[in-house]
C-alpha cells in the first residue's frame, strides 16, 4: 500500500487523468516532460518512477503505438479505491 502513497501514485494519476478508455483499458500519450510540468517533478524522477510502475507490471509502455502507456481497469479501480480512502483522510479533523 505504501507503493501507491508516494510521487508513483501522484504520477499514475496524471496518466489516467490524460488518458482514454477503450474497452477494459486506459491509454495515455502523455510525454514525461508534460508529467513533470503537471506534477512539478524533475523529469529524472518522471523517468525512474515510470520505470518502477513498469517493472511492476502496474503501468505498461508500447512504444511502437505513439509512445502510449496502459493501464488495465483492475488497476483504475485499485487507484480510485485509494483517491476514495485519500479524500476521507483529507477531511478527517484531528
Amino acid at each position: 500500500l505504501m507503493f501507491f502513497f508516494n510521487d508513483k501514485y501522484k504520477i499514475l494519476n496524471i496518466i489516467l487523468n490524460n488518458s482514454v478508455k477503450i474497452l477494459n483499458k486506459y491509454y495515455s500519450s502523455i510525454t514525461q516532460d508534460e508529467i513533470a510540468k503537471i506534477g512539478n517533478f524533475s523529469k529524472t524522477k518522471v523517468n525512474k518512477s515510470i520505470k518502477e510502475l513498469i517493472k511492476k507490471n502496474i503501468l505498461k509502455y508500447n512504444p511502437h503505438k505513439n509512445s502510449t502507456y496502459i493501464v488495465e481497469e483492475k488497476i483504475v479501480k485499485i487507484i480510485d479505491t485509494l483517491n476514495e480512502m485519500e479524500e476521507r483522510l483529507s477531511n478527517v479533523k484531528i
